[in-house]
């Protein structure tokens, strides 16, 4: 036997022994590509052994680094001493496997050494399409396909055979502490991930099983469509082992509640007959006979009809946080697919999410502070899939001093159900009497409850504050510093549908949405540098110092390339995320109403260097201030923070929105302000020399949320069939935020994904209202 035989045998040696259900269907496959599907099956059994069998995460990190490199490593020509590796290596040279399916079973593998349980569906599904689409994607390129529609009914079909085995799995995974069904599920159905631990299997587990059951049904119809789509060879294997997940399917949806307690066996008559049904009479014709009924009618995923000389090229006009979350969503859907290209103005990526150097000890420091809340489930899950999660603090306590430096400690209950969570929430703000709390929650309520009528278009949230009896101390101690931070407005200027929207979304809808997202790096590091260098391993390019000056039609009015400077780029679809009025003056003619009837608020953040550490809270809102919010880096839960980078000792910074006409714009009163103001609120500042200081404002830092102003934010599609918008100024439903930014990316690259019939990836959902918000909030 010579050594590649060898190395394959070694392979089916590791199928033999597992037991697994693929290993009767790949029999069917005739030698080579059996031997390359062998491969394939070993790799996915050698990566989940590393981390199932280490002693802890730290090893599996180590041996799956090492495993990772040493593949790597051969995939370039050097030797390799593990058969599998070199099996893989024949595979991959032998029928163009694209490497990087490869990378995303090794990174989905890893995901179950950080990701235990997960939140909502979007997030289960970036580990099933690393996990188990990559490697039907890779199968396929094995077996042989005749139309790059393939790519897409694969994708699906990878997620309705992972979903398959979670809910065959639980009792084992539990044993490995890990929850793969979303939280989401468990909520929507009235039970917890907690009870599932517990062994409290109650009525709302059978609304669990039945949710993830159709969900996973909905993909296996939708992965119907492969059967016509594969080579013949890969016909018999693939209707194979699709009969065979499918009556697996329905063994789970037989076993009912029982599946959270006992792991899904099916008979091995049941799998073999299931196999040969769906071999002689294909999968739709098998379907009522494996799952009974139809469950639910399921929509046809896009499929792609990608030319297979050129991959269409995107352009996104814009390196800003749209801009680059857009291009992060087109290189996850269209991967493979796609040529994007990021086009960036400025010397760095990031747009207004900007720092820069720290002049007193180097490193960078943030043009202004960013903050996320819970309820920015888009940023969230933007920064997990990148993986920049890791430098997002969560503080539940927002800290607020009161003129006369009376403190509170504002944190909301972990257990109470939502909106109740508030209530501790509300009860610490030692700044007011029970009595303006009351009227404080009474207002919240009011809120909640309010709809937009003809009568009060054009109405303030000020005015229509002051309408319900909301007392000047309130609003000037509550409602201005929290909606003017939130908003980036005047609450005489934005409108009550914008208020209700920080009120709702921000505080009442979930016991997490009020939590603090404190970025420990600086925002040029955490998007700059970390969401760039990610951006180009999903070989994405992203190039700076790149103005576009047109955007060139044809005559049929789609687009067709773009220019910067004396260069012109063809492309097939471009996204323009730039800000309101660098898109007017590029687009005239699309948003004409943009740069009239669009306004922008300022933000004025002021850059403290004491010599020393004065500030001894990591944030706080300064109640009836000119400073606004105070923010120390260096500072977390009232400690130092050694782990986290940040710059200088003794720097703070200060920001203030709705900054126009600030103190009659004289930047040394400004100053002097703010200095005062922190030493008597901060003791140790009073002794504290000021070392330096820098005033930053941006004149246009957010959209002026006005009333009315909904009707001139420009949807995604243009009346150009290949262009699109992105900016946190768009009709995204949220305010100018980070977490608008994100969505409005993501929406574009889903239309471009739709214009281009490939896969796209949804927006993720907001955090679940349970019955008694719903009850307070009415119908959205």
């Amino acid at each position: 036997m010579n050594t590649c035989a060898a190395d394959h045998a070694a392979c089916a040696e590791v199928l033999r022994r597992s037991g697994s259900s693929f290993a009767m269907p790949i029999r069917l496959l005739p030698l080579e590509k059996r031997r390359g599907t062998t491969a394939l099956y070993a790799l996915c059994r050698r990566v989940d052994d590393i981390v199932d069998d280490a002693s802890d995460a730290v090893s599996a990190e180590v041996s799956l680094n090492a495993f990772e490199s040493s593949l790597h490593a051969a995939l370039a020509g050097e030797p390799a001493g593990d058969p599998v590796v070199r099996a893989l290596v024949d595979t991959v040279r032998r029928f163009g496997v694209p490497k990087h399916y490869l990378d995303d079973i090794v990174d989905g593998v890893r995901m179950d050494l950080t990701h235990h349980v997960y939140n909502t569906f979007a997030d289960l599904e970036g580990y099933c399409r690393r996990v188990a689409s990559a490697v039907g994607l890779a199968a396929i390129h094995i077996w042989g396909f005749r139309t790059t529609e393939a790519l897409s009914a694969s994708h699906a079909c990878g997620l309705a055979f992972q979903l398959t085995n979670i809910l065959r799995d639980i009792p084992e995974d539990l044993e490995r502490g890990r929850i793969y069904i979303p939280q989401e599920v468990f909520t929507d159905s009235g039970c917890s991930v907690d009870d599932l631990r517990a062994g409290r299997i109650g009525k709302g587990f059978a609304g669990v099983a039945e949710i993830t059951i159709n969900r996973a049904e909905m993909f296996f119809q939708q992965a119907e469509s492969l059967d016509t789509m594969l080579s013949t060879d890969g016909r018999t294997v693939w209707r194979a082992m699709f009969g065979v997940y499918r009556a697996m399917l329905g063994s789970v949806r037989r076993c009912g509640v029982r599946i959270f307690t006992q792991r899904v066996r099916p008979s091995r008559p049941l799998m073999t007959g299931a196999a040969v049904a769906t071999l002689l009479m294909g999968p739709r014709r098998t379907r009522p006979w494996l799952l009974g009924p139809t469950i639910r009618p399921a929509t046809q995923i896009a499929t792609p009809e990608v030319s297979p000389q050129r991959r269409p090229r995107v352009i996104v006009v814009g390196g800003g946080l749209a801009g680059l979350a857009a291009a992060a969503s087109l290189a996850e859907c269209g991967r493979g697919l796609l040529d994007i290209t990021v086009l960036e103005g400025r010397r760095r990526a990031g747009g207004r999410a900007a720092s820069f150097e720290d002049p007193v000890a180097g490193g960078l420091v943030d043009a202004c502070q960013h903050v996320a809340m819970g309820c920015c489930t888009n940023f969230i899950d933007l920064c997990h899939r990148v993986g920049c999660a890791d430098a997002l603090r969560k503080d539940r306590t927002m800290w607020f001093i009161a003129a006369n430096g009376l403190r509170s400690a504002c944190t909301p209950s972990g257990w109470l159900p939502a909106p109740l969570h508030l209530a501790p929430l509300l009860l610490s703000m030692s700044h007011f009497t029970l009595r303006e709390k009351a009227m404080l929650a009474l207002g919240m309520l009011r809120l909640a409850r309010y709809r937009r009528s003809d009568a009060d278009t054009n109405q303030t949230a000020v005015q229509w504050l002051e309408s319900i009896g909301q007392s000047a101390q309130v609003m000037r101690l509550f409602w201005q510093p929290v909606l003017e931070s939130a908003l980036g407005e005047s609450i005489d200027l934005v409108s009550v549908a914008a208020a209700r929207k920080v009120v709702v979304d921000g505080f009442m809808a979930h016991r997490e949405a009020t939590t603090l997202l404190v970025p420990t790096q600086p925002l040029g590091v955490l998007f700059g540098e970390r969401l760039v260098k990610w951006l180009e391993k999903q070989a994405v390019t992203v190039q700076t110092d790149r103005t576009v000056t047109a955007i060139a039609r044809g005559p049929d009015a789609l687009v067709y390339g773009v220019r910067c400077g004396e260069l012109d780029i063809p492309c097939d679809a471009v996204i323009v995320a730039l800000p309101w009025k660098q898109t007017a003056r590029l687009l005239p003619d699309l948003v004409p109403a943009a740069d009239e009837q669009l306004a922008g608020s300022p933000i004025t953040a002021v850059h403290v260097w004491f010599d020393r550490d004065v500030i001894d809270l990591p944030h706080a809102v300064l109640v009836g201030r000119v400073s606004q919010w105070v923010f120390c880096p260096s500072v977390r839960d009232g400690t130092p923070d050694t782990g986290t980078p940040c710059a200088a000792e003794g720097y703070c910074q200060v920001v203030i929105s709705a900054s126009r006409g600030l103190l009659g714009g004289n930047r040394e009163l400004l100053l002097e302000t703010v200095i005062g103001e922190l030493r008597e609120l901060f003791p140790l500042a009073r002794e504290s020399q000021v070392v330096d200081t820098r005033i930053v404002t941006d004149p246009t830092a957010v959209l002026s949320v006005r009333p009315g102003v909904e009707q001139f934010r420009p949807p995604t599609r243009t009346a150009v069939g290949n262009l699109f918008l992105a900016g946190d100024w768009t009709a995204t439903g949220w305010p100018s935020t980070m977490e608008g930014a994100v969505r409005s990316g993501r929406s574009a690259a889903a239309a471009v994904a739709e214009h281009l019939q490939i896969p796209s990836l949804p927006l993720t959902p907001d955090l679940p209202k349970n019955l008694l918000v719903r009850l307070i909030t009415g119908r959205e």
